[in-house]
């Protein structure tokens, strides 16, 4: 062994060339500790620490690979102003370790801009972080959480994608598509009955497809639902063939979980489950313009109105009711759209002293003006009577456009060959009748 003892190198106390081994250079600290070999192949082994200034290169950037069998664990980052790994010519791609790790909390800090860095802060754990906040995290479990930290239960379920926010733009969620084109933006939700990525099973028949849940904290947790949105296969599918519905499901009072309210089907049909149809707004309903079957005189097919209700019925002479008193008297009616269909009872105990024609007075609703050449707009009937004087019936009704009264007519010809109005001699204080009428309300 040949040994070089320049003392005045500092730091470092021999350089050998050991005895029977061709080109094989050592360096040691002292006689005993080797610190760097260098072999016959020209390979370099140091042990402790090396520091590095200036420019250094490593291999040929087109050929050669440098391999790292150790742990780097620290920082890895320039000093001082910003470095470039690689050159313009020869970009640094890929970094990668053999039997070894790149340890650190911070994989990644943007070089001008330190509060931006992707980390490690826990076992099995990545977070990415801007303006020094955490942003995105991806849990031990595989969840991504933007907002918060720690995954939660909602509605029983621990999702796998799940956002915090107290405003509307932090918990809002956002889908653009920008295309020259008719298309737009989509949300999609599947099903299949298979288990592997890829593989297709079809669905039976009742299979629910899609789920939206509307989630309220009830103050103890988040497990009740307000409302739900559904659609499931309607029918048995097929190849190219999977007939589906649509539900709408809402919360009653006392409850935390939705109901079926109501339901498109397959054929297009809709069911009210439960509830009513409520139009909102006056002058809108239900139209049918679609049929094709509509006279030529058709001026709406619009059902716009259905109403069913009470109304007191009055009786009259000359438009006046003086004295006129009753021992019961009721009435019920019928509107769909515009026509209304009434029923009514009158028991008198006292016919007063009013005197004229008599009239049925309190209609549930002015009469409209809908024929031409005529006031009379309906017409009506005693079905049932009591104790009228001799030749009161039977008796009809003309109804009169404007007002909400019908004037009662005697059915039987006069001398003149025309009906007569019935006035108050037809009357006794003790008169019954039961009567219907209908018309066209205003």
């Amino acid at each position: 062994m040949t040994v070089v003892n320049p003392k005045s190198i500092s730091g470092i106390n021999s350089i050998t060339m050991a005895s029977g081994s061709d080109d094989l250079l050592t360096i040691h600290s002292n006689n005993t500790t080797e610190r760097v070999r260098v072999d016959s192949s020209g390979n370099l082994t140091a042990t402790g620490n090396l520091s590095i200034e200036g420019n250094t290169t490593l291999g040929n950037a087109t050929s050669d690979t440098i391999t790292v069998t150790g742990r780097v664990n620290s920082d890895l980052s320039p000093s001082g102003s910003t470095r470039d790994l690689g050159t313009t010519d020869y970009e640094w791609r890929n970094l990668y370790t053999t039997d070894g790790v790149i340890a650190s909390d911070d994989i990644a800090v943007h070089a001008s801009d330190t509060n931006t860095k992707i980390r490690f802060p826990a076992a099995d754990t990545i977070t990415a972080e801007t303006g020094g906040s955490e942003r995105v995290r991806i849990n031990s479990s595989g969840k991504i959480l933007v907002g918060d930290d720690t995954a939660e239960n909602t509605m029983g379920l621990n999702a796998n994608i799940q956002t915090f926010g107290t405003d509307a733009s932090a918990s809002g969620f956002a889908i653009k598509r920008g295309s020259n084109d008719a298309q737009a933006a989509f949300l999609v939700l599947s099903k299949s009955r298979n288990t592997s990525v890829g593989s297709r099973t079809i669905l039976n028949n009742g299979d629910e497809v899609g789920n939206i849940f509307f989630v309220a904290d009830d103050g103890t947790d988040l497990a009740s639902n307000t409302a739900a949105i559904k659609s499931g296969i309607d029918a048995a599918p097929g190849a190219n063939d999977t007939p589906g519905n649509l539900s709408f499901w809402t919360t009653a009072s006392s409850s935390n979980s939705a109901t079926q309210r109501m339901k498109i089907a397959s054929d297009g049909n809709v069911t009210i489950s439960d509830g009513d149809l409520i139009m909102g707004t006056s002058g809108h309903g239900i139209s049918f313009a679609a049929t094709a079957d509509s006279a030529s005189g058709m001026t709406s097919e619009l059902l716009d109105d259905y109403e069913e209700g009470t109304w007191t019925p009055g009786l009259a002479f000359g438009a006046t009711d003086t004295g006129i008193t009753y021992s019961s008297r009721s009435g019920s009616y019928v509107k769909i759209g515009r026509f209304v269909y009434c029923q009514g009872q009158l028991d008198l105990s006292s016919k007063g002293s009013s005197t004229g024609d008599a009239t049925f007075t309190g209609l549930p609703f002015t009469v409209g003006d809908y024929l031409t050449g005529t006031s009379q707009e309906g017409s009506g009937f005693i079905t049932w009577w009591a104790n009228m004087a001799s030749g009161a019936i039977p008796s009809t009704f003309w109804i009169s456009q404007g007002g909400t009264s019908a004037t009662i007519y005697r059915a039987l010809e006069n001398s003149q060959g025309a009906i007569q109005t019935q006035t108050n001699s037809y009357w006794n204080n003790n008169s019954q009748v039961r009567f219907t009428l209908q018309y066209m309300a205003a």
